[in-house]
């Protein structure tokens, strides 16, 4: 598959996963393979603490406006946070209250009406996300989400609001994000996990719960942090050699121990495989302590990825 096909088909890619599976890294790869095939990808955080720009050694902390952290030739990535309360702002003052929006918008207002309508904070930032899918200014829109039980509760809060909440405003905005989360043209879903079972079982429960909750698409599950079959072979090979006879107990351990890791790998993969018909995508294991490294390792590992999708 040709990378501007798979990034630019869906526009919005949220990409959700239980904390520490690289979530973060995923997602600041993903931009960057899409800056190297010439497109405009905007990376959005909505929960504030992103590491995303670090990746790209870039020393800007992201907020509400929209700045270049990255470029490649004609593609590039920006990045932005989109808060519930900058997101109320600007809702007010699309809808002619432009007045009086940043007052309410410092004033607690959003805490108000959060509590007489529960879930009206994802709803505002979906929101957003779906005014700048409409406006068309960027390519591919990856989207930081929160951790997989947030994520879920996230997508599916248009469709509670929109059964639970009268005529009106809530209702309608419900209505339009849940047009643009059920278009797998205009959004998908990425799961990213790790080849681990209790991360495995997580994906497996997150994409169950989305699908039962909503009409969002699984585009795909990424498996990072895994180690292919070759690299274990090459290392088994390098202890191999870096032993002498002497150290016969010693080999047969190590040997033991990466054969079981490869056996672990397979196992937790294969139950993803098993019971989903979902593309899925592995990606290395870098050992650097370096993001930057560690970002190198992920965007290659993506554009060989995407090619055999």
């Amino acid at each position: 598959m040709l990378t501007t096909d798979f990034l630019s088909h869906p526009r919005v890619h949220l990409v959700v996963g239980k904390g520490g599976v690289g979530r973060s890294g995923v997602t600041a790869a993903l931009a960057r393979v899409a800056a190297a095939a010439g497109l405009r990808a905007l990376v959005i955080d909505i929960e504030g603490r992103s590491t995303i720009t670090d990746y790209f050694d870039c020393p800007v902390t992201l907020d509400y406006v929209e700045r270049r952290i990255y470029t490649d030739g004609t593609g590039g990535v920006w990045g932005r946070t989109i808060s519930p309360d900058d997101a109320l702002v600007d809702w007010l003052e699309d809808h002619g209250l432009r007045s009086i929006a940043r007052r309410l918008g410092s004033s607690g207002a959003l805490d108000i009406i959060a509590t007489g309508v529960p879930g009206v904070r994802d709803l505002l930032v979906l929101g957003k996300i779906k005014q700048l899918e409409r406006e068309s200014a960027y390519d591919t829109i990856i989207v930081d989400a929160p951790a997989s039980g947030h994520a879920v509760d996230f997508v599916a809060t248009p469709y509670q609001l929109h059964q639970t909440a009268a005529v009106g405003p809530v209702k309608s905005q419900a209505a339009d994000v849940m047009e643009m989360v059920g278009d797998r043209k205009r959004f998908g879903v990425l799961v990213v996990t790790i080849p681990e079972e209790t991360p495995v079982q997580e994906a497996l429960d997150t994409m169950q719960a989305i699908e039962e909750r909503t009409s969002a698409h699984i585009s795909g599950i990424i498996i990072n942090q895994s180690t292919t079959l070759d690299e274990l072979t090459r290392s088994a090979i390098a202890i191999v050699e870096r032993h002498s006879t002497t150290h016969a107990t010693g080999l047969a351990a190590s040997v033991d121990y990466l054969v079981a890791v490869a056996d672990r790998q397979i196992s937790e993969i294969a139950s993803l495989t098993a019971q989903r018909r979902i593309p899925m995508l592995q990606l290395g294991l870098a050992n650097n302590s370096s993001l930057t490294n560690i970002l190198d390792s992920l965007t290659r590992d993506l554009e060989a990825g995407i090619a055999r999708w």
